[in-house]
């Protein structure tokens, strides 16, 4: 996949998880909003009505379009891996493995994780060379050079 490719599915991931996000929250806060409560205390024979329920889909709607957005980022993020390993120098290709998998498993648990993954990505959609830019040299064809002989031939 070439790097503009990979940065397009990026960016539409970030799109997508901040959309789902931006939905999740607002219509978390208009469901508290709809529940009634009086001096303080949650009523108990409250009855969940359509606008409830509504509310409640929208919020499983946005953290639907959250984890999609994730798994966008994560198939753009394992074809920068791809396109960084079919380079000489693989210092990119370290980069982003090692960082992705700091983000992958302390993501969860710190959030630290989710910053370190986003760093090395958005610093290689910046910087990195693009692995398919160019034909590899282990799969460049070789000139056809006449042998050299030290001997005349006759």
């Amino acid at each position: 996949m070439r790097k503009r490719t990979i940065t397009q599915w990026w960016v539409a991931g970030v799109i997508v998880m901040a959309a789902g996000a931006i939905l999740a929250i607002f219509s978390s806060l208009a469901l508290a909003s709809h529940i009634p409560i009086q001096a303080g205390e949650y009523q108990p024979n409250y009855v969940p009505d359509s606008i409830f329920w509504m509310f409640v889909s929208l919020i499983v709607l946005g953290g639907l379009a959250v984890l999609a957005g994730i798994v966008v980022q994560l198939v753009a993020w394992v074809a920068a891996l791809f396109n960084t390993n079919r380079l000489m120098d693989k210092t990119w290709f370290t980069v982003l493995l090692v960082c992705g998998i700091v983000g992958i498993v302390l993501g969860p648990l710190f959030g630290l994780g989710a910053l370190c993954w986003w760093g090395a990505m958005i610093s290689y959609l910046i910087g990195a060379p693009d692995g398919m830019a160019a034909v590899p040299p282990q799969l460049r064809e070789m000139p056809i050079v006449p042998p050299k002989t030290l001997a005349p031939t006759g």
